[in-house]
Parts: C-alpha cells; sequence; structure tokens
C-alpha cells in the first residue's frame, strides 16, 4: 500500500505477519516522520481495543488481555499493563513509560487483537489505510516531540529506577497531545461510522448504500426487478452503486470541511478491473478495482429470483461483492 502515512506499509505486514523487524522499522524513519506515525499506531490501538472491549472497559476484561499478551511476550509485560491499565478510570499509567516502550506495548496488543479477530488481518490495509485518513483529519503533534532514546531489545520489565520519567514535561506534553487525538478520533470515528451513502439506478430497480470507506453495506433489489433480464438487472447494481460513490465523495468532501482536512478521493477515476469472484451458487460473477470499487457484474444464469426472490439474489450478489472487496484490501487488488 501506499504510506499516506509514514510507516504505514510496515504496520500492515505487523499486523498480518507480527514481524519483529515490521514492529520496530519506524525506527529508521527520519526524525520528523516519528511523530505522524505515532498518531497512526495509536489511532489503529484505539479502533482495535475500542472494538475489543466496546467501549466499556471493565477491568476484568482489561486484565484479561494484559495476560493474554503477557503470555506470550513476558519481556514487555510491564508495558503492556501500563498501557492497558490506562484505559481504566483513574489508571492512567503512560507517564511510566518512554515513548519507545508505550509503542512497543501498543504495537503487541494491536497484533494480538489481529489474531484474536481473524478479520482484522483479512481488512489490516483498510483497517490502517482509513486510520491514517483519520488521523491526517486531526492536526498532528508538532515536530518538536523528541525522537526516542534507542533501547535494547527485548526490553526488561520496568525497573523501579528506570523508564519511570513521571513529571517529565516533554512526557507529560505527550500524554496531553495523545488524550486530545484520542478525543477528536472517537469525535471523527463516529462520524465516519454513521456515514452512509446510497444511490439508485434510474428505473429503481436496485439500491446500493456504501459506508465512508466504499465498503458495501446494502444492496436491495426492488419490486419490478423480477420482470428484468440479467443484463438489465447488472446494469441497474453498476447504476445504483456509481451514484453513491458520487454521494460518497460528496460526503467526504462534508467531512473534510467539518474536521478541516483535504481528501483526494475522486469517484470518477474507475480503474480496470483487478479481482474478480463468483457468488456461492455460480449465479454471478462480481469484478471490482483494486479500490474495491465495483466494475462489472455479470449473471451467468436465467433463473435469478428462484425461490429465494429479490431479497435472496440481493444477499448473494452482496456477498460476493464483499467477498471481491475483502480480497481487493488484502491483495492491493491482484489475485
Amino acid at each position: 500500500m501506499t504510506d499516506a502515512v509514514p510507516g504505514a506499509s510496515s504496520l500492515v505486514s505487523y499486523i498480518l505477519t507480527g514481524s519483529r523487524h515490521d514492529r520496530t522499522a519506524y525506527r529508521a524513519l527520519p526524525e520528523e516522520q516519528h511523530t505522524a506515525y505515532y498518531g497512526l499506531v495509536n489511532t489503529v490501538f484505539s479502533v482495535l481495543v475500542s472494538y475489543h472491549f466496546g467501549g466499556e472497559f471493565l477491568k476484568t476484561d482489561v486484565d484479561r488481555l494484559i495476560r493474554r499478551v503477557a503470555e506470550r511476550h513476558p519481556q514487555y509485560g510491564g508495558g503492556v499493563k501500563r498501557v492497558l491499565r490506562s484505559l481504566v478510570a483513574g489508571e492512567d499509567r503512560r507517564s511510566e513509560l518512554s515513548v519507545q516502550q508505550m509503542r512497543t506495548a501498543q504495537h503487541l496488543v494491536i497484533r494480538e487483537l489481529a489474531k484474536m479477530y481473524p478479520h482484522v488481518q483479512t481488512n489490516a490495509e483498510q483497517i490502517v489505510a482509513e486510520a491514517a485518513a483519520l488521523t491526517h483529519l486531526i492536526e498532528p503533534p508538532p515536530p518538536s516531540v523528541p525522537a526516542p532514546t534507542p533501547e535494547p531489545e527485548p526490553e526488561p520489565a520496568p525497573r523501579p529506577a528506570e523508564g519511570v520519567i513521571d513529571g517529565d514535561p516533554e512526557i507529560t506534553k505527550l500524554k496531553s497531545e495523545l488524550a486530545d487525538l484520542d478525543r477528536r478520533y472517537l469525535e471523527m470515528r463516529s462520524a465516519v461510522t454513521e456515514s452512509e451513502f446510497t444511490g439508485s439506478d434510474a428505473e429503481h430497480l436496485a439500491s446500493v448504500t456504501l459506508g465512508y470507506t466504499g465498503a458495501l453495506r446494502r444492496l436491495e433489489f426492488r419490486s419490478g426487478a423480477e420482470r428484468k433480464g440479467g443484463r438489465s438487472i447488472a446494469e441497474a447494481v453498476i447504476a445504483a452503486w456509481n451514484v453513491a460513490e458520487r454521494e460518497r465523495a460528496a460526503g467526504g468532501e462534508e467531512l473534510n470541511r467539518r474536521f478541516g482536512a483535504a481528501g483526494d478521493y475522486d469517484p470518477a477515476v474507475l480503474e480496470p478491473t483487478s479481482v474478480e469472484v463468483r457468488s456461492e451458487t455460480g449465479a454471478c460473477r462480481i469484478g471490482v478495482d483494486r479500490h474495491g470499487r465495483l466494475s462489472e457484474v455479470v449473471f451467468l444464469t436465467n433463473d435469478l429470483f428462484g425461490s429465494a426472490g429479490r431479497d435472496g439474489l440481493a444477499d448473494e450478489v452482496a456477498a460476493a461483492i464483499r467477498s471481491a472487496q475483502s480480497t481487493a484490501a488484502t491483495s492491493g487488488g491482484h489475485q
């Protein structure tokens, strides 16, 4: 993937492989790029942790995840405990960590949650790309934040005499910036999650609803579709999708204005089909470009609706589209 935020591709690779090289690759970035990468990691961390806990950080659940990560990485258990305990009200202990220790702990939690939820690995590139877009919409901390002091690997468990820098003004400043990032991220995340963009063809045979990232949320066939042939239905889906894409572009611009950012999404730039998928019963073939945008629908049978009716066909086509989008996201659009 293109690194919209420095180090994004390494973070995707780390989510997929857990490679130490990918986890520490950011250290080779120029010093002025470290802060942008920290913001990206913090955003992905916030997304996955919020998903795992459902927004309710109960101490017993937090401790369960701490133990899970610490069992695999005992040398980093202290850092992971401090980072995750910060989710529990009144237990913010991140000031006890160096910047590098905090980042290592966040990486390890991200990877552990990715192993717990297979769809996180399947959609790793999309998750990081979305987080990168959100990070761009949030003013990054000033570049004066110092680069982390190199520390040997593996890091020992925190000792009272080392790594405890509570009260350090630079770390206090970083904590404040991360807290502000978390707050503004949640506001942006809520707006993005709730955003839906719907389009319909001229005859109102099909309705397509997309999310902020272009992922298909709903596909519906309306009354009258049963009287049409496969080619007409396919054209209706494509037409409805294109309208939804234009709505998505307009909605993205509105969000950009709201949060003071600039986006580069252009719905007119549809690339050739890169991923093709057949539906479960083989009733149709779906094609998407490398960005997951629908490029073709071909029905391969004359008996489109059968006993399942409009809803059954819509569910089958929608499942094929989601499968194609998932493949495009994980393979860069190349099968």
